[in-house]
């Protein structure tokens, strides 16, 4: 196992410093190889931008846009992510990363090579979604389960953010990290951004982000971290606010999560091979969750009814 080292933030709005703060995870002796700038769903036009600033300071990049689950596990699309020093994850929209990425090959071989100490930068909504546990509803506004299972190159985190947020998603990521003693929530808001180098985790977006876990006794706590400010974590496989491996200054920032638990469990749903989205000539793809369309949702692998109505996941 490598040291974690990964970068995630839903916007970015200066490239240049946001990859020099990337190349800072990146190990000197790393630095000659080539950079994988890697879009799910749809080219992105920062992924070109981001190519073209790396170009004129001389360094190579590969690109790879993954449209397809068929492009996911091709070993053709594998074999480029090999050798490379970084990885930057475009994906603005959950829904296509989830049905084009989610659970392939590829995203299996990203998260080894994160494993291994590569580092990833994750930029947009959809990156989330490959960096670790995600509220289902962000994939399908009309979802089953309340999350989708399965840890990214982001290991035993929680990432939420976004101007999209229900008035109980903090509950469900609360009550996911209760359940998960060593997970930890990274709240990032709209424009927050987070470093992470091993137990150290950075603040790089325009606001304040919000971290919560538990303590050695397994109460919820949580701290802000304002923009530019630094904190530590506890190794796996400890809370990541075991306090007895914390600095004083981070256990004074710890400050207790007040608010009433959920009454019930996380939903998680399962992640298998998933089948492509169907598609029709006369609806828009994005209208196959509309409840009463009789489309079945590609995450939830349900027609979603008319009319809301309780279901057990399975």
């Amino acid at each position: 196992m490598g040291l974690p080292r990964y970068l995630a933030a839903a916007r970015v709005d200066d490239l240049d410093r946001m990859l020099r703060l990337a190349d800072d995870l990146i190990a000197p002796h790393e630095m000659p190889r080539a950079v994988c700038v890697l879009q799910c769903g749809r080219p992105s036009a920062l992924a070109t931008e981001l190519a073209e600033v790396l170009g004129k300071a001389g360094r190579s990049t590969v690109s790879l846009v993954v449209k397809e689950r068929r492009e996911a596990q091709s070993e053709a699309t594998l074999a480029r992510l090999a050798g490379a020093s970084a990885v930057w994850v475009f994906a603005d929209d959950m829904f296509e990363t989830f049905t084009s990425v989610f659970a392939t090959q590829l995203a299996f071989a990203l998260r080894g090579r994160a494993n291994e100490g590569m580092p990833v930068i994750g930029i947009g909504n959809g990156a989330m979604a490959l960096g670790g546990l995600l509220l289902a509803n962000r994939v399908c506004a009309n979802a089953q389960y309340d999350l989708v299972s399965g840890l990214g190159w982001a290991p035993r985190v929680l990432v939420d953010g976004g101007a999209d947020r229900g008035s109980d998603d903090g509950a469900i990521a609360r009550a996911t990290v209760r359940a998960l003693p060593g997970l930890l929530g990274v709240d990032l808001g709209v424009w927050g951004g987070l470093r992470v180098k091993g137990g150290r985790v950075e603040s790089v977006g325009r606001e304040p982000i919000h971290l919560f876990g538990t303590t050695e006794t397994g109460s919820l706590v949580m701290m802000s971290l304002p923009p530019g400010q630094v904190t530590t974590i506890a190794p796996p496989p400890f809370a990541p606010f075991e306090r007895g491996l914390l600095p004083p200054e981070t256990v004074r920032a710890l400050t207790p999560d007040r608010r009433p638990e959920r009454s019930t469990p996380p939903a998680q749903a399962p992640s298998p091979e998933l089948p492509p989205p169907p598609q029709s000539s006369d609806t828009d793809a994005t209208s196959h969750t509309a409840p009463g369309s009789g489309r079945v949702c590609p995450m939830c692998q349900k027609a979603h009814a008319a009319q809301p109505r309780i279901e057990l996941a399975a």
